[in-house]
């Protein structure tokens, strides 16, 4: 791949980075565009708002994020000291929790139902839309002192007892009809119908009923006096606790790092900008990988010759003072290519000294003993550089005289 493809493939890449960038900050945060009513939400239609105030005035708040089960059945019943909040939940409870729900309240403790969380059928209620009515989509409530308070887009109807019970025999009952003492109507509007109402069960239990859940919303909270009607029917309970169901909502207990980090990749701009100039990274990798034709040799790369071997040894002996170690090494060379030609002994293995005395012993001609005792005195002397051409000129003299034809071979 040309150099230009490169650079074109990598403006292309900070390109995406960058816009994605720049489209994260212009857009708003996701919170804001999320609708449920969790108090993890900080957005306008979350609740975090409700659960800071509640804190704010010495309530204690806990945030489940668990199951209503039974402890056998993989969760935990709510305690009788706890009021249990569920704010227009995004999943249905199932079957076995509205049981458990529902014997709560048998047992004496205490809910606010805020929107539709199908439990209310468990106590013979309901909360039904203007939307499918004659009429306006949202009615004034009528609250005496307050005069910013929203319209509710919902009221509240009690079921008939026979539609309760189901029209054909189920496997699995969702729950037994908890029918209340008494209804106090709490807000109401102005046409009369409840938007609002505590229902008291006997044996003490009592669930708070709120039609329209935008009434919990942070929205309505900050921008009118809904928190004036709602907070007063929470601390009215005198429970040690509130509990804020978040299981329902999505939040679980915990999750995998790998199936979080994939979510935030294809659910975020940055993330999808990530994945882009992951995909253009691979590209050019595949790109540069392919061959297309034989491989182009730029450097020769190749052997020295005995030459250039032999000269860079003798400049780094020369730059190291070494001159005894090349003239050792010179004369071991002929000791090494005597022995290939049968006419130096493995036994003299020593020192150089030793092997030259051994060797002037073992020949008998006056010339070859002189070469070798020219050779043993340079190896034993002192002296400069010009040692070692005088011991390589030596090392050639002697090699001369003893490979000639008819020399007797030294023991």
């Amino acid at each position: 791949m040309r150099r230009g493809e490169v650079v074109l493939l990598v403006g292309l890449a900070v390109a995406l980075v960058v816009a994605a960038y720049l489209g994260r900050r212009a857009a708003p945060p996701d919170a804001l565009l999320d609708p449920r009513r969790s108090t993890l939400l900080a957005g306008p239609e979350g609740a975090r708002g409700l659960a800071a105030a509640l804190e704010s005035l010495g309530v204690r708040v806990e945030r489940r994020r668990r199951s209503w089960l039974p402890l056998g059945e993989g969760g935990t019943g709510p305690s009788g000291d706890a009021l249990v909040l569920l704010l227009d939940v995004e999943r249905i409870p199932t079957g076995a929790e509205h049981r458990v729900l529902t014997d709560h309240v048998a047992r004496g403790g205490s809910m606010l139902l805020a929107g539709r969380n199908g439990v209310e059928r468990c106590f013979g209620a309901r909360a039904g839309s203007l939307l499918y009515e004659d009429g306006p989509d949202s009615l004034q409530v009528d609250t005496p002192g307050l005069a910013r308070v929203p319209w509710t887009r919902w009221v509240l109807e009690m079921i008939p007892p026979d539609s309760l019970e189901p029209d054909e025999p189920v496997v699995e009952p969702t729950c037994a009809p908890l029918l209340p003492l008494s209804v106090d109507t709490l807000l109401r509007a102005r046409d009369g119908r409840p938007a609002a109402w505590r229902m008291q069960f006997r044996g003490g239990g009592r669930v708070i009923q709120l039609a329209d859940a935008r009434y919990v919303s942070n929205r309505a909270l900050r921008d009118s006096d809904a928190g004036i009607l709602v907070l007063p029917w929470i601390l009215g309970e005198r429970r040690a606790w509130v509990v804020f169901d978040e299981y329902h909502h999505g939040f679980g207990t915990g999750g995998s790092v790998v199936r979080a980090t994939g979510r935030w990749l294809v659910t975020t701009p940055m993330g999808w900008a990530l994945l882009q100039l992951g995909l253009a990274g691979m590209i050019l990798l595949l790109a540069t990988a392919l061959r297309f034709g034989p491989a182009l040799h730029v450097i020769d790369r190749r052997r020295r010759s005995s030459i250039e071997h032999v000269e860079a040894l003798a400049a780094g002996l020369q730059r190291a003072h070494g001159v005894q170690v090349a003239v050792d090494l010179v004369t071991r060379g002929l000791q090494r290519r005597l022995r290939g030609r049968g006419r130096a002994s493995r036994r003299a293995a020593g020192a150089v000294d030793g092997w030259l005395a051994a060797l002037r012993r073992g020949v008998r001609e006056p010339e070859a003993r002189a070469k070798i005792d020219v050779l043993a005195g340079i190896v034993r002397k002192r002296g400069g550089d010009e040692r070692v051409l005088e011991a390589a000129t030596a090392v050639e003299d002697v090699w001369e005289v003893l490979t000639r034809e008819h020399k007797p071979t030294a023991s």
